[in-house]
C-alpha cells in the first residue's frame, strides 16, 4: 500500500507541476534579465506623464520628463540584454539580439500603424496626402529625421500634428538599438566594462552639451528629435547598465544601507514628480533640464536593484500592470487623442475619462492579443493551455497590413504641405517635445 501511495504521490506532484508549467503569468517584458518589478513601476510613471501631459496639462511638462525617463529605461535595458547574453553564452549574437528586439517592438508597432490607416483612409482621407511617407519613415525608424527635413526653417507655430507623430521617438530609440550593439561588441572585449561605461558616459555628456549649443544656433525642431541631440538619456542608461551588470542585481543592500538607499530612492522619487509638474516651458528644457531627468532615473533604478522595499514600492500591482502595458499606451495615446480631437476636446473630464480609458483599452488588447503571443510565438488561453492566434486576431492583423500598405501607395507629402498644411490640425504644434517608447 505504501508503494501504490507513493506512486500516486509521485503522479500528484508530476500533474501539479505541469499544471504550474502551463500556468500563464506575465512573461518579463525583457526576458534574459533578472526580474525587477520597480522598473515596470518606473515605466508606469513616466507613461502616465506622458498621457496627462499630451492631453494638455498646463500644470504639469511631464511629457518633457516622461520621455527622458523612457530612453534612460531603454538604454539600460538594452545595455542590460547584450551583457546577459554575453555573460550566458559567452559572445553577443547581433542578429539574434536585434531579432529578438524586433520581435518584441514591431507588432505593436504595426497594429498601431494598420488601425492609424484604417481610420484615416475611412474618417480623415484629407490626410491622406502625408499618411504614406509618415508610414515609410515609421517603419524605417527615420521618423524623428523626416519630421526635422519637413518642417525645414519654418516656424513651430506653423507646424501641423499628425496621427503618427509621436513615431519619433521610438525611431530614436530604433537607432540606438541598431548602432549601440555594434559599439558594445566592437569595445567591450577590447577595453573592457569599466572603460566603455566611461565612453558612454563621456557621450551622453557630449550629447547634452550639443543641445544646449544647437539650441542657441539652430531651429528647435532640429535639436528637439535630432538623435544625437536626444541620445544622452540612453547613454546614461547605457553606463547605468555597464555598472550594474545583470550578474550583480542580486546583491541587496541590508540593515541600516537598506534604509538609507529607501530615503534615497524616495527623495529622488520625490523632486522626479516635482520637476515633472513644475519644469517651465524654456528652452532651459534643452540646457540642462533633460539632463537632471536623466540622472534622477538613473539613480532611481541603481536604488530600485539595491533596495527591496523600494522595487516592491515601485512594482506595486497597479503600477507594473500599467508598466508591462507601457509600449502600448504609448504607440496609443497620440492617435486615440488627435483621433478625439486633441487637447482642447480632451480638456473636458467626460473627454478626458474617454480618452485615457480608450487608449488603455487598447494597449491592454494589443498587449494580450498582438504582443506577447506574438513576442513568445505562442498564444496563451486564460486557461493555460497553449493554442494559436483566434480567428479574430488573424482578420484584425490582414485588415490591418492591407491598411498599411494602401497607406504606403498614398501619395507623397509635397514639401510645403506635409507639415505646414492650414487647418487646425487637432491639438499643439509639433515644437513640444513628445513622449518616447521603452
Amino acid at each position: 500500500m505504501s508503494v501504490g501511495v507513493m506512486q500516486v504521490s509521485t503522479r500528484t506532484r508530476t500533474q501539479i507541476a505541469r499544471r504550474q508549467v502551463v500556468r500563464p503569468r506575465e512573461p518579463a517584458p525583457d526576458g534574459g534579465l533578472p526580474d525587477r518589478a520597480g522598473i515596470d513601476g518606473l515605466r508606469a510613471l513616466a507613461v502616465a506623464a506622458v498621457v496627462i501631459a499630451d492631453a494638455g496639462a498646463g500644470w504639469m511638462t511631464g511629457g518633457f520628463v516622461g520621455i527622458e525617463m523612457f530612453f534612460v529605461i531603454t538604454g539600460f535595458l538594452i545595455t542590460s540584454l547584450l551583457m546577459a547574453e554575453r555573460r550566458s553564452r559567452g559572445r553577443i549574437d547581433l542578429a539574434r539580439f536585434w531579432g529578438r528586439r524586433a520581435r518584441r517592438a514591431l507588432p505593436g508597432l504595426l497594429t498601431m500603424i494598420g488601425g492609424v490607416s484604417v481610420f484615416v483612409l475611412a474618417a480623415r482621407p484629407d490626410e491622406l496626402y502625408r499618411l504614406g511617407s509618415e508610414v515609410r519613415a515609421g517603419l524605417a525608424g527615420l521618423s524623428n529625421w523626416q519630421l526635422v527635413v519637413e518642417a525645414g526653417a519654418r516656424t513651430p507655430d506653423a507646424v501641423t500634428p499628425s496621427l503618427l507623430q509621436h513615431l519619433w521617438s521610438l525611431a530614436v530609440g530604433a537607432q540606438f538599438v541598431v548602432w549601440w550593439p555594434i559599439v558594445v561588441v566592437l569595445l567591450l572585449a577590447r577595453i573592457g566594462r569599466k572603460r566603455l561605461r566611461a565612453i558612454a558616459w563621456t557621450l551622453a555628456l557630449g550629447s547634452a552639451i550639443a543641445m544646449g549649443v544647437l539650441s542657441l544656433t539652430a531651429a528647435p525642431l532640429r535639436v528637439v528629435y535630432g538623435t544625437d541631440t536626444r541620445a544622452a538619456g540612453l547613454l546614461i542608461g547605457a553606463g547605468l547598465a555597464l555598472a550594474f551588470p545583470p550578474a550583480a542585481w542580486a546583491a541587496r543592500a541590508r540593515g541600516a544601507r537598506a534604509r538609507r538607499l529607501r530615503f534615497l530612492g524616495l527623495i529622488v522619487l520625490a523632486a522626479l514628480i516635482a520637476v515633472a509638474a513644475t519644469l517651465p516651458r524654456t528652452d532651459g528644457i534643452l540646457r540642462g533640464g533633460l539632463l537632471l531627468v536623466a540622472v534622477l532615473t538613473a539613480i532611481l533604478i541603481a536604488v530600485t536593484l539595491r533596495s527591496d522595499e523600494f522595487d516592491r514600492l515601485l512594482g506595486a500591482v497597479p503600477l507594473r500592470w500599467l508598466g508591462l502595458r507601457s509600449y502600448g499606451v504609448f504607440l496609443w495615446h497620440w492617435p486615440v487623442l488627435m483621433a478625439i480631437g486633441g487637447p482642447v476636446v480632451v480638456a473636458r473630464p467626460e473627454m478626458s475619462a474617454a480618452y485615457i480609458a480608450l487608449t488603455i483599452l487598447l494597449a491592454d488588447l494589443t498587449y494580450r492579443f498582438i504582443e506577447m503571443p506574438l513576442c513568445q510565438l505562442r498564444y496563451v488561453r486564460e486557461s493555460g493551455r497553449a493554442g494559436r492566434p483566434n480567428l479574430a486576431v488573424q482578420a484584425m492583423a490582414v485588415a490591418c497590413g492591407a491598411a498599411t500598405v494602401a497607406a504606403l501607395l498614398t501619395g507623397q507629402a509635397d514639401a510645403g504641405g506635409a507639415r505646414g498644411h492650414d487647418g487646425d490640425g487637432g491639438g499643439q504644434p509639433a515644437s513640444r517635445i513628445q513622449p518616447a517608447a521603452p
